[in-house]
């Protein structure tokens, strides 16, 4: 009996090593993720009638009942948001940008945002050394997004916060450079995206410390809003403001910019003085909104793409084109499906057949 024990006992205690070996996790299945999406709007509906706690709760049990689910992110990043942009609590708000930024998130567009929000929480903390790091890996990991404006913006804050101004202005003036060469050529705004405002004025170079510019934004759709922008620097003939933009009905002075497919936006900025000697000119600059087009075919809960079509089954097809939102009402948009196959060899060799005679 001794023996037999001494010659299985290192297999008994190796037992428990392979019980404790990590599980792969897997991805969450199309009724799991229609379940938390019911779940996070729920949450969604219950902030829009101010309650607030509860939709909390509601976010957070997304996350712990469905923790193989993909919506569990955007139940981050809801949690996220309110946690940084209301409750101020920027510990709490960096946790859940960390738990929506991994590569288990498979959509890039919400990791560059959680990631953004992660240097902004180490921002608005104070924590400067940690944000210009994050803001840095943004732009080197996300090179196409749009995020790495806003990233340029938080690292010119803060080496403004620090009083290294000459960094500052190195920074905010690469503000607006996600566009490629060609596009920043064409003045205009993707509609969702932020809308930079940047006014060059030497007038600005004596104004007092704590001084703000505003500028009124104005759409073609009716929204008016206002942007104040601050002074880049001391002694800077530079200021800078931003907006967000968004898909809506207008509704003027909310803080957000409500536009439509093909809107345009005058910005207007009122010059006390110019070279002219002239007093209190407008200064006009127009903008046009525009979307970029994506097609896709999609599972059932139209968030994960597909990489081929199943023969009997429903095709679920999901066009997004902001320049064709340009009603009020529920807009339509036609699309074109078209089917290809490879040839056979037979009809392959009875075209060339074809092409002899």
């Amino acid at each position: 009996m001794r023996s037999f024990i001494k010659r299985f006992l290192p297999f008994f205690l190796t037992l428990p090593l392979f019980a404790q070996s990590p599980k792969v996790v897997e991805r969450g299945s199309i009724i799991e993720d229609r379940a938390a999406r019911k779940l996070l709007q729920a949450g969604d509906a219950r902030l829009e009638v101010g309650e607030n706690e509860k939709a909390l709760e509601i976010w957070e049990s997304v996350v712990e009942r469905y923790p193989r689910s993909q919506i569990r992110f955007e139940a981050h990043l809801r949690l996220a948001d309110h946690l940084l942009l209301e409750i101020k609590d920027f510990d709490r708000a960096r946790i859940h940008y960390e738990s929506a930024a991994i590569e288990a998130n498979g959509d890039d567009t919400k990791r560059a945002y959680a990631f953004l929000n992660i240097g902004t929480c180490f921002y608005e903390a104070g924590n400067y050394g940690k944000c210009f790091g994050i803001m840095r890996d943004v732009i080197e990991q996300f090179p196409t997004s749009s995020e790495i404006n806003e990233a340029y913006y938080y690292i010119g804050l803060g080496h403004f916060k620090l009083g290294h101004y000459s960094r500052a202005i190195e920074a905010l003036e690469k503000v607006g450079t996600a566009l490629s060469s060609k596009d920043s050529l064409i003045e205009k705004v993707e509609a969702g995206k932020r809308f930079y405002v940047k006014i060059d004025d030497q007038d600005f170079a004596i104004l007092e410390p704590g001084s703000q510019i505003k500028v009124r934004c104005l759409t073609t759709g009716g929204d008016e809003e206002t942007v104040v922008c601050d002074p880049v620097g001391r002694n800077a003939r530079i200021v800078m403001g931003r907006i967000p933009t968004q898909l809506n009905q207008a509704s003027p002075n909310n803080g957000t910019l409500e536009v439509r497919g093909g809107d345009r936006i005058t910005v207007t900025y009122i010059d006390a003085q110019t070279a002219q000697k002239d007093t209190n000119a407008k200064r006009l600059k127009e903008v046009i909104v525009v979307g970029n087009g994506v097609a896709r075919i999609t599972d059932g809960s139209y968030l994960h793409n597909l990489p081929a079509a199943v023969l009997g089954k429903q095709l679920h097809l999901q066009v997004i084109d902001a320049d064709h939102d340009t009603t009020n009402g529920a807009d339509q948009i036609q699309a074109t499906v078209q089917v290809f196959r490879r040839k056979t060899p037979d009809e392959i060799d009875a075209e060339l057949a074809k092409g002899v005679a």
